[in-house]
């Protein structure tokens, strides 16, 4: 009975008759056939480019790929991930909770799913604070400055 094999190996090669009793194992992309090695196939797909290409055209990351080494294409698009300093978020989060505090809203508005969407349509990079935070060491800094 053939033991199980991992997904990539079932999806590089497929089985053809040996010599004898024995079963091989023949790549899909090239057409080269193995015993069933299972370290030697996947060495055969480390470094057999079509392959490798194959998957990354599909912008699928398997084991084979990741130890392959080899870097993306570079045809892909880079995404950029904006980044809020600590200094602004302070000073938003400062603002978000005076918004809440003057205009009597209550500490859960920005966990409520309409305003989360809202957030996501206008692609905040900010997360505003949560309730725990509005109701602790942000209400009491508003009071001091309101205060004073």
């Amino acid at each position: 009975m053939p033991r199980n094999q991992d997904r990539e190996m079932r999806d590089a090669f497929e089985r053809a008759p040996g010599p004898g009793k024995f079963e091989q194992e023949k790549c899909k992309a090239c057409g080269q056939t193995y015993a069933h090695n299972t370290n030697r196939m996947r060495n055969h797909l480390v470094k057999y480019h079509p392959y490798l290409e194959a998957m990354r055209t599909k912008w699928e990351m398997n084991t084979i790929t990741l130890q392959s080494n080899q870097p993306l294409p570079t045809n892909h698009l880079q995404i950029i991930v904006p980044r809020v300093k600590q200094a602004a978020k302070l000073e938003l989060d400062a603002a978000a909770a005076m918004a809440v505090y003057t205009s009597n809203i209550p500490f859960t508005f920005y966990q409520s799913p309409h305003q989360k969407a809202s957030d996501q349509l206008r692609n905040l990079v900010h997360t505003p604070p949560s309730a725990a935070a509005l109701s602790g060491a942000l209400l009491d800094q508003a009071y001091e400055r309101v205060r004073s």
